[in-house]
């Protein structure tokens, strides 16, 4: 896990910071009293749960010598679209691994992965079982 964070960090060595103007403007919002009472009521939208972390840590993400920790890359969340497949070896043995969107737009693509299948395992958030779909705003 190490190595891959250090290689994360490295390839983004190079972004540029984020502009003083959009700061400012971040902090501006993150003190109106709408947004903050959205933040409240963030059960009844999208929101993904991450958004806290990322808003409480705003100034240090905006530092221009800001280095992404390792928390700030396991709370990043890109969606999945289509199918990711991750090969590897556990005792001379090769499991792959299929990532596969959960949006309604993303499940006709599943079928083919479940060609010669010997086990499934579902992964899902307990965090997000009365949260709101971000398809369609309902839970």
């Amino acid at each position: 896990m190490a190595n891959v964070i250090n290689d994360i960090v490295l390839s983004n060595r190079e972004a540029a910071p984020i502009p003083d103007d959009i700061y400012d403007g971040i902090k501006v919002l993150l003190a109106d009293k709408g947004f903050q009472a959205a933040i409240q009521r963030r059960g009844s939208f999208y929101l993904p749960d991450s958004a806290l972390y990322f808003i409480e840590n705003v100034d240090r993400i905006c530092d221009a010598q800001y280095i992404p920790t390792q928390q700030d890359i396991l709370l990043l969340r890109v969606a999945t679209l289509g199918v990711i497949e991750v090969k590897f070896m556990i005792k001379n043995k090769i499991w792959r691994v299929f990532d596969v969107g959960g949006q309604r737009s993303q499940r006709k693509k599943w079928i083919h992965c479940f060609d010669d299948v010997t086990s499934v395992i579902f992964v899902s958030a307990l965090s997000e079982y009365d949260q709101v779909l971000v398809e369609d705003n309902s839970t």
